[in-house]
């Protein structure tokens, strides 16, 4: 892990980007262990200890799971959140009494600090999808009933101007489900910036917002403007030349609808 870690530090690309700012992280199946690894990785404490030291997330861990890699943080008035997809995972293929993605201590901070939350904007960073309905590969829709569950409570408690940050597809694309309540919940996909890439077009997700997918290298800009109840949530996604690609406006004077 730390070789892998300080290897990535000496890249002379990165250190320009580091030695400015602030930076917050998540870690995914490669970051923790094999590829599509889960809750069953021997090695878990190992990754966590190295994450730790080389990423210094704010409060990383849970009173209740100091194992788990969780993390909020404050950037004026918008909250982030940033979750944990493998320490507690366990693998989809065990069925519907046992598969789960957060597990219950994670969800249950992650509902109550939504809950708690008067941020008009508040981000959740997480490694695989959370809406597309594809299940495929990682995706949240690979455990249905915690991921029912988790839209379920985000409806029934009325939580407004969630925005999932996802990343592990290879591709980009932004995903939007409105709740029966009437609000709507998104998922920025974005990824990668240096990895392969594909075009996933052809992917069925119900809940592509048109216009949206993008097969190459890649990164997204986050820009939040205008008075607290009349914020705006401008996506940039760029390619690796940095080049626009497009744009979309969450507006939440408008009941965060979307707009080009």
């Amino acid at each position: 892990y730390r070789y892998r870690y300080e290897q990535m530090r000496r890249l002379p690309e990165l250190q320009g980007l580091l030695s400015k700012g602030s930076h917050y992280a998540i870690w995914d199946d490669h970051d923790f262990g094999p590829d599509n690894s889960d809750g069953s990785w021997y090695h878990a404490d190992w990754a966590k200890e190295s994450f730790d030291s080389f990423w210094v997330n704010p409060g990383n861990g849970l009173r209740e799971a100091p194992e788990l890699n969780v993390a909020y943080f404050q950037y004026a008035d918008v909250d982030f959140f940033l979750l944990d997809n493998r320490t507690h995972r366990v693998n989809h293929r065990m069925g519907p009494e046992k598969r789960t993605l957060l597990g219950d201590v994670q969800m249950n901070w992650l509902l109550n600090a939504l809950k708690n939350s008067r941020a008009p904007f508040k981000i959740i960073a997480v490694g695989g999808q959370m809406l597309s309905d594809v299940a495929k590969y990682e995706n949240f829709a690979q455990f249905p009933e915690e991921r029912d569950q988790l839209l379920e409570a985000l409806n029934e408690l009325r939580i407004k101007g969630v925005v999932f940050l996802s990343g592990d597809r290879h591709c980009t694309e932004l995903s939007q489900i409105e709740l029966p309540n009437g609000r709507f919940v998104y998922d920025l996909t974005v990824s990668p910036l240096t990895s392969s890439s594909y075009d996933n077009t052809e992917e069925p997700n119900s809940h592509r917002v048109e216009g949206t997918v993008f097969g190459s290298r890649n990164y997204a800009l986050l820009d939040f403007s205008g008075p607290r109840k009349e914020r705006v949530l401008k996506m940039s996604v760029k390619n690796s030349e940095g080049e626009l690609q497009w744009t979309r406006s969450i507006e939440a004077a408008n009941g965060y609808e979307l707009k080009r």
